[in-house]
């Protein structure tokens, strides 16, 4: 199963603009309801130069993707249907241990669910 990603510039935008952000240790959390009839949910991932290589930029990339996969396999229900949901890694997230990651993004997630 693969998840589908925003690719479009406008989309990260609007994420930014209207969405509901959070704030983590290791990354920026954003949410956007897209009010279209589509059930859908996408994603996008943003990792900075400030970061790092772009070797290093693909492996946060491949990590997030990672976690996110198993959210979605999993049984209980992290997000809705209709929403973009858009990640902005900050410099920190390169020394981070790959479960510090998976749990910062679990309790957002969780957060964003019950905020409804």
């Amino acid at each position: 199963m693969s998840i589908i990603t925003i690719k479009k510039r406008q989309d990260f935008i609007l994420s930014h603009q209207m969405g509901t952000k959070l704030n983590g240790t290791y990354l920026i959390f954003q949410k956007r309801d897209r009010k279209d009839n589509i059930d859908s949910i996408c994603f996008g991932f943003t990792v900075t130069k400030k970061v790092g290589i772009a070797v290093t930029r693909n492996k946060i990339k491949r990590r997030l993707k990672s976690i996110i996969m198993f959210l979605v396999k999993n049984k209980k229900k992290y997000f809705e249907n209709g929403h973009n949901y858009v990640l902005i890694s900050k410099p920190k997230i390169i020394d981070a241990p790959f479960c510090e990651i998976k749990k910062e993004m679990t309790d957002k997630f969780l957060k964003f669910k019950e905020n409804k």
